[in-house]
């Protein structure tokens, strides 16, 4: 695939995206994963994990040099993806001049998991935006954990953290209810409190003071 994709200017102005070849996990390894029907790619990395030893077997025949198997894998669109943390990510691919600014998951239920990797890395470049999806899948995907326990670790490390909606953002740092803990399709918005501006843009968007008493 493209390793660079110029934006808004030709090669070498330093602005560009940098494609980046690895799997997003809460411990650093490897997955075999083959092509799937579009519609079914939400199965996600639990789904590929069942199938490990077979997938495994096949790649190893196939580099072995078995032509049924080398077509098998072929025809399945067999693929070894590397693993790690958001932070081995980091520490891996980051410039040294390169900051963090915004960070969002969007990983089909593990987006638990995730965040919790990347706290390190969040804290070191003061991230100002993270942003991740809250919905059914985490029941499946990451059961033991919670929307509440995912804020707490957010929060210490200096987050308010917010529901998204198209009237602006409904507050749930310092205005928790158990209730939130619902596991129905919804986006989360953390900024981070203490960066300049930030405190006018929660002003600006949050609408929980309109309902207060």
């Amino acid at each position: 695939g493209f390793e660079n994709i110029g934006l808004y200017g030709g090669p070498g102005d330093g602005r560009s995206v940098r494609l980046v070849h690895r799997g997003i996990s809460d411990q650093d390894g490897e997955l075999f994963i083959q092509s799937v029907r579009v519609g079914t790619e939400t199965r996600g990395e639990a789904w590929f994990r069942a199938q490990q030893a077979k997938l495994q077997a096949l790649h190893a025949r196939a580099a072995g040099g078995d032509p049924a198997a080398v077509k098998e894998a072929e025809t399945r669109g067999l693929k070894r993806i590397q693993l790690s943390t958001f932070d081995t990510l980091a520490r891996d691919t980051f410039l040294p001049d390169e900051s963090l600014f915004m960070l969002i998951v969007d990983t089909e239920g593990n987006d638990p998991k995730v965040l919790k990797t990347a706290m390190k890395t969040l804290a070191k470049h003061d991230t100002a935006v993270v942003i991740f999806e809250y919905h059914h899948m985490w029941k499946t995907a990451s059961p033991m954990h919670s929307l509440r326990g995912t804020l707490d670790l957010l929060e210490s490390i200096g987050y308010e953290c917010f529901f998204t909606g198209s009237q602006g953002l409904w507050r749930l740092t310092n205005c928790w209810n158990d209730m939130w803990d619902f596991q129905e399709w919804s986006n989360v918005m953390c900024l981070l409190s203490n960066l300049e501006g930030s405190q006018q843009v929660i002003s600006n968007l949050d609408v929980a003071p309109r309902f207060a008493q």
